[in-house]
């Protein structure tokens, strides 16, 4: 899927989000003028709009929610697939949340590989790593360690470093980071790979940790309207 258009299906997904926060704000200045006709008029007409506007955002996250769907489905998986592909589905029942952190683990990548992989690490990488394999991943109902984030992709062998953590529904600690090579073609509940150890990716942890905030600002956000 393009780039573009991926992008215009995050937009999408946050719509309602973001007209929370322009209800919210609307509703604070209203809040701050004195008690008067003028005022419950403007109220009205400012409820009435919100209610408009939360329908447009939520028809808007889900056509969001749709398309980063078919990503989901049509994407080429380093790691087992199932996971991608419910979150994606779950995005649907929540208007585009869990759509959201589908892209942000998954979706800003190219649906299909640049570079073909190769079987065994490059010399190059294999000089600049370690022979220590990870730790074995595994996720059950959401708790478990799994790779999050991508970068240093070789354009040689199709290896990138990626890092564990530790995961309670969101990541929550950071255990590591490794080259990986995938090996085979990834299934829904299981994937092969090699992996070396590698140095600390800081940016890739400041990344994860940003994004749990989002999802945690938009989680309150959400029971706070409820």
């Amino acid at each position: 899927m393009p780039t573009g258009l991926k992008l215009f299906a995050v937009l999408c997904c946050l719509s309602p989000w973001l007209g929370m926060l322009v209800t919210h704000a609307h509703q604070a200045s209203l809040n701050r003028a004195p008690v008067t006709h003028e005022r419950m008029t403007a109220q009205r007409a400012a409820d009435q709009s919100a209610k408009t506007r939360s329908f447009v955002a939520i028809t808007a996250a889900e056509f969001g929610a749709v398309l980063l769907l078919i990503d989901a489905m049509l994407r080429e998986y380093d790691a087992p697939r199932g996971w991608p592909i419910a979150i994606a589905v779950v995005g649907l029942i929540s208007f585009g949340l869990l759509s959201l952190v589908y892209y942000v683990i998954w979706g800003w990548q190219p649906t299909r590989r640049e570079t073909p992989l190769a079987e065994d690490f490059c010399d190059t990488c294999r000089a600049q790593t370690l022979d220590r394999s990870a730790p074995s991943l595994m996720m059950h109902n959401m708790l478990g360690t799994q790779f999050l984030g991508r970068a240093d992709r070789c354009a040689t062998c199709g290896s990138s470093v990626r890092t564990v953590w530790f995961t309670v529904i969101l990541p929550l600690l950071p255990l590591g980071s490794y080259r990986v090579l995938p090996v085979g073609k990834a299934m829904v509940h299981k994937s092969w790979f090699r992996s070396r150890k590698a140095h600390w990716k800081p940016a890739q942890v400041a990344t994860v940790y940003s994004f749990v905030a989002i999802v945690a600002l938009m989680f309150w956000l959400a029971v706070r309207e409820g």
